[in-house]
């Protein structure tokens, strides 16, 4: 196995392994102890970016360590892939209000205010789509 094959493999396995945590962060959520939510849709970004450097891995190809352009890589090398690029454009316009204190409209907007358990919940289920289309190049070889 070369070594981006081997690369693809190891962040597949990331990319499952960050799911995992998003789902067990999304239980927390779930009890409403504690709104979560945008540290859930953080993994759940998080999670399919992995399986897109995966996918990206897979053709033999250097990762863009830039988001955007990681995800226009996996759009050019995976041009009938659609339905996954609309998902990742979907989250990628979403990933920074899950980490930054940003001034919009005249107001500090945090993370825990703009997101709830009906994004987390969306971002899993759109992260596991992701993932099983990217498990589905990467294991019969096709684009």
């Amino acid at each position: 196995m070369n070594l981006r094959k081997e690369q693809s493999k190891k962040y597949l396995e990331e990319a499952e392994q960050t799911l995992q945590a998003a789902e067990f962060l999304f239980n927390v959520v779930k009890d409403g102890k504690r709104n979560l939510s945008a540290q859930v849709v953080k993994l759940g970004y998080d999670s399919m970016e992995q399986a897109v450097s995966a996918a990206i891995a897979f053709k033999d190809e250097i990762i863009p360590r830039n988001h955007p352009q990681k995800i226009s890589s996996f759009e050019r090398l995976y041009p009938l892939h659609k339905d996954t690029f609309t998902i990742l454009l979907k989250w990628l316009r979403k990933r920074s209000a899950t980490q930054y204190a940003d001034i919009k409209s005249g107001r500090v907007t945090i993370p825990s205010e703009s997101f709830n358990v009906g994004d987390a919940e969306s971002v899993l289920s759109d992260s596991k789509k992701v993932l099983e289309d990217i498990n589905n190049i990467v294991s019969t070889n096709t684009a």
